[in-house]
């Protein structure tokens, strides 16, 4: 291989590297992505005023 092709290639995969660690960064910081869902004891519970 010749070295301008030796060199486009390591530019390259230092440019693929520095993309993957940008998405890592962003992922982690969204983590997590929303608020986890509530635990209920899957009973309803009577509003104040219901009746039943």
């Amino acid at each position: 291989m010749n070295h301008q092709k030796e060199n486009e290639k390591n530019n390259h995969n230092h440019k693929k590297r520095k993309q993957e660690e940008e998405i890592d960064r962003i992922d982690e910081e969204s983590f997590p992505a929303s608020d986890p869902p509530p635990w209920t004891s899957g009973r309803k519970h009577k509003r104040e005023g219901e009746k039943g």
